[in-house]
C-alpha cells in the first residue's frame, strides 16, 4: 500500500493529520465494529469507523459487498479529543447527514421469495454464492462522506496487513485521491483511468486452507462513451487470468415509487417501497468475445439467462387496485369490537361520507342511477371499467385498467351499494342511516325493484327478495293473497327494525363486503384464463372465521394486482400464470400472512426476453454490471438531467434510442489476492 510516486513532505502531512488517531484503538474499533451483532458507528480520534451490515445501502459497494463492510472516514468535527455533549451531539448530526433513515418501513420492502441463481435480483453477479436480503433502513450519501489523505489510509491499512490480523468483513477507507483537485485531474494519463474514491483489504481463506490478504481499488472513471470493455479491463488487475466476462443488467419495467427522490434514484428497485417489475438479464461470454464490444451495452440475449421479478404495492393511492385496499381497511375496522363506537377510515378522503347531508345525498343519486340502470337502453349498454353512471369517485381503478377487460359483469345492486355507498361511510351511524334510507326506498308502494344474482347468499340479498315479492304483491295482489301481503309487510318491518341497530347493520356490510371484494378478485385473476376458480379455492372459503376470510381475501387482493400487472406487461400466459401460482402457494402455505408481499419470479427464454426489450424501444438498463475475474465494472443509471439531484460524478450525454439522455455513474472495483 506505499506509494512509490508520494514525497516525504507529503507522508509527513498526512502524518501530523492523523496525530491525534491511536493505530490500537482504530484497531479496537474495527473489532468491536466486526464482533457486533448490528451495525454500529463510533469515533476514534479524527476518524469514524462505520460497521455496515444488510441495513444500509451504499450505492458503490452494496453489490460486491452485500454482507457488510467496515468504513473508516474522516470526521469533520474541530474538536478531535474531548467527546463532550456538544460533541457527541454534532458527531450523531453529521452521521444522520451522510447516512439518513429512509422515509419508509423496511418490512415495505420485502426480499423475493426467491431468486434464480443464473438471473439473481439483489446478488453480485458472482453466481457460487447467495446471502440473505434484508430490507434497507438508511441509505449513505457518498459524497457527504469526508475522505482520509490516500498516504494515511494507505499508512494505516499497512499496518493491519503486517499486523496479520483477520478480519471477517472487507475494511474500506474514503480516500482524497492527490491527482485530483476536486472535479479536475491534474494529471491526463491518471484522469483517464479515474479518482481513486475507497482503497481496502480483506483477509480470507484460500482452497487451501491458507489465508490470503485481497487488497480492494475503487475508483470512478471518466470513459468515453464509445469505450470498449478491452479498454475498460486493460489496467485492472484482477482479471488476470480470466477466460470469462459476465454482464448482468436489470431494466426496471414497472416502479410505483418515486424514483425522482434523492434517496429513491440511489436504491434498486427491489428496496423501495410499492410495486415493482424488474427484468434480469445475466449473459456469459469468452473473454475474446467480449473484448471488443462497448461496455455501455446491453447484455446479447442469445444464451442468457433472464428472470422477471414482480411485487404487489401496497398503498391504496398509488396500485393498480388501490381503491380495493380501502375496502379492505374499511372492512378489517367494522370487524372491530369497537367498530360501533370509532371511525371506519383512517384518514379523511374526498370520497368519503361524513354527514347525514351527505349520506342523502350520495344514496338518492344511488338510487336514481340504479332507476337508469334498469331501464333497457342503458342496462345492454357495453361498460367501460369500475365506473358505472354517476359513480365517477370508483373511476380511479378504471383508469389503471385500461387495455383490460371491463370489470365483472355479474354485478348487482348489492353489490354496488357496497361500493358505491356503504364502503363511504366513515361511521357505523351513517351506515344505520344509509341502510334505512334505502329500506325506506324499497319499502314504499312505488319503490323501485332490485336486481340480484341468483346465487347470491348474503343476507342483504335475502332482504332484497323480500322487497322484490312485496312489491309483486302490492301490485298484483289477488284477494285470496291478502294474509300473505300482510305478512310480507310484518317481516318487513321487522327487517327494518332489526338493522336500525348499528351492531347488526356492521354484520350485514361485512357480509356484503366479503362477498362483492371476493367476487371482483375472483374475476380479475381468472379472466384471461391462466388461472382457474378451482386454484384459488383456499381463498374463497367462507366456512372460516370473518377476519381469517379478510386476510385470505388481502393475500387474493395481491393475486389481483400481479395479474393485472402481467397483463400490463403483455407476458405470455405460461409465465403470468408461473408468478401467480408461486403466489398462491407462498400465500396459502402455513403459517402465511398477507401482510408479506415479497417479490415472485419466472425464469424467461429468449423469446420472452427479447419480446420485453423491443417493448423497452431501446432504453438502456437501469442497472449493468460487468464481471471479469475479481473485477467488477457497475454503471448505475441515473435520472434525466433536468431532474435535481445531489451533485454526485456522472457520465453525462449518453443518447438514448428515444433523444433523452441520461446521467451514468461509472464504478470499478478492482481487487487482487495476495498470499500472506
Amino acid at each position: 500500500f506505499q506509494s512509490s510516486d508520494s514525497t516525504s513532505e507529503k507522508r509527513t502531512t498526512s502524518s501530523r493529520a492523523m496525530d491525534d488517531v491511536s493505530w490500537d484503538s482504530v484497531l479496537e474499533a474495527l473489532h468491536e465494529a466486526e464482533r457486533a451483532s448490528s451495525e454500529m458507528t463510533c469515533r476514534v480520534g479524527s476518524l469514524i469507523v462505520w460497521g455496515i451490515r444488510g441495513k444500509t445501502h451504499h450505492a458503490t459497494l452494496a453489490k460486491t459487498f452485500p454482507k457488510g463492510f467496515l468504513l473508516l472516514t474522516k470526521c469533520c468535527q474541530r474538536d478531535a479529543i474531548d467527546l463532550h455533549d456538544e460533541a457527541i451531539a454534532d458527531l450523531r448530526e453529521e452521521i444522520e447527514s451522510c447516512r439518513p433513515a429512509l422515509p419508509w418501513s423496511a418490512a415495505s420492502c420485502q426480499p423475493p421469495s426467491e431468486e434464480l441463481c443464473d438471473a439473481p435480483l439483489s446478488v453480485h453477479i458472482d453466481n457460487t454464492t447467495q446471502h440473505r436480503y434484508e430490507g434497507y433502513e438508511f441509505e449513505i450519501f457518498e459524497e457527504r462522506l469526508s475522505p482520509i489523505s490516500i498516504h494515511a489510509a494507505r499508512e494505516l491499512l499497512s499496518k493491519i496487513s503486517r499486523q496479520r490480523t483477520r478480519f471477517s468483513f472487507p475494511i474500506l477507507v474514503a480516500v482524497q485521491d492527490p491527482q485530483w483537485s476536486g472535479e479536475r485531474q491534474v494529471t491526463a494519463s491518471r484522469g483517464h483511468h479515474g479518482r481513486t474514491v475507497y482503497i481496502g483489504l480483506q483477509t480470507l481463506i484460500n482452497q487451501r486452507g491458507l489465508p490470503v490478504l485481497e487488497t480492494i481499488h475503487v475508483r470512478r472513471p471518466t470513459w468515453p462513451e464509445s469505450i470498449t470493455i478491452e479498454e475498460a479491463f486493460r489496467h485492472c488487475r484482477g482479471v488476470r487470468g480470466c477466460n470469462e466476462v459476465w454482464l448482468h443488467a436489470r431494466f426496471d419495467l414497472i416502479v410505483e415509487a418515486d424514483r425522482t427522490l434523492p434517496v429513491a434514484i440511489r436504491l434498486p428497485a427491489q428496496a423501495l417501497p410499492g410495486a415493482f417489475a424488474s427484468l434480469v438479464v445475466a449473459s456469459p461470454m469468452a473473454v475474446q468475445q467480449a473484448l471488443t464490444l462497448p461496455l455501455l451495452r446491453s447484455p446479447s440475449t442469445l444464451n442468457c439467462k433472464a428472470a422477471l421479478y414482480m411485487r404487489c404495492g401496497g398503498s391504496a393511492e398509488e396500485p393498480t387496485l388501490g381503491r380495493y385496499l380501502r375496502d379492505l381497511h374499511f372492512l378489517q375496522k367494522l370487524s372491530k369490537a369497537d367498530a360501533c363506537n370509532s371511525q371506519l377510515h383512517d384518514q379523511v378522503h374526498p370520497t368519503v361520507l361524513g354527514g347525514r347531508a351527505a349520506v342523502l345525498e350520495a344514496v338518492n343519486r344511488f338510487v336514481a342511477d340504479e332507476g337508469r340502470l334498469a331501464t333497457e337502453s342503458v342496462g345492454l349498454a357495453p361498460s367501460g371499467g369500475h365506473a358505472i353512471a354517476g359513480q365517477e369517485h370508483i373511476d380511479h381503478a378504471a383508469r389503471l385498467l385500461l387495455g383490460n377487460e371491463p370489470d365483472r359483469f355479474d354485478r348487482d345492486f348489492v353489490d354496488r351499494l357496497f361500493l358505491v355507498v356503504l364502503s363511504r361511510c366513515s361511521s357505523a351511524a351513517c351506515l344505520v342511516q344509509a341502510v334505512q334510507v334505502v329500506l325506506e326506498e324499497l319499502g314504499h308502494c312505488n319503490g323501485m325493484v332490485p336486481s340480484v344474482r341468483r346465487e347470491s347468499g348474503t343476507r342483504m340479498a335475502e332482504i332484497m327478495r323480500v322487497a322484490m315479492k312485496l312489491s309483486m304483491l302490492r301490485r298484483y295482489v289477488a284477494p285470496s293473497e291478502a294474509d300473505k301481503l300482510r305478512a310480507l309487510e310484518a317481516q318487513w318491518q321487522d327487517i327494518c327494525s332489526d338493522l336500525s341497530h348499528p351492531q347488526s347493520v356492521v354484520s350485514l356490510t361485512i357480509d356484503i363486503g366479503l362477498d362483492c371484494l371476493r367476487r371482483d378478485f375472483v374475476h380479475i385473476v381468472t379472466r384471461d384464463g391462466y388461472i382457474t376458480s378451482q386454484d384459488l379455492a383456499y381463498f374463497t372459503s367462507t366456512n372460516i372465521h370473518s377476519a381469517e376470510q379478510l386476510d385470505r381475501l388481502h393475500c387474493l387482493r395481491h393475486l389481483s394486482e400481479l395479474a393485472c400487472m402481467s397483463a400490463q406487461l403483455k407476458l405470455w400466459v405460461d409465465i403470468a400464470r408461473r408468478i401467480v401460482l408461486k403466489a398462491v402457494d407462498y400465500y396459502q402455505a402455513p403459517g402465511s400472512s398477507s401482510a408479506a408481499m415479497p417479490a415472485f419470479t419466472s425464469a424467461l427464454g429468449t423469446s420472452a426476453v427479447d419480446r420485453l426489450l423491443q417493448a423497452l424501444k431501446g432504453v438502456e438498463p437501469n442497472s449493468l454490471s460487468v464481471q471479469c475475474g475479481a473485477t467488477v465494472l457497475q454503471v448505475e443509471r441515473g435520472p434525466p438531467p433536468d431532474v435535481a439531484l445531489p451533485q454526485v460524478e456522472s457520465m453525462p450525454n449518453l443518447p438514448m434510442a428515444s433523444g433523452v439522455r441520461y446521467e451514468h455513474r461509472l464504478s470499478v472495483i478492482d481487487r487482487l489476492r495476495l498470499a500472506m
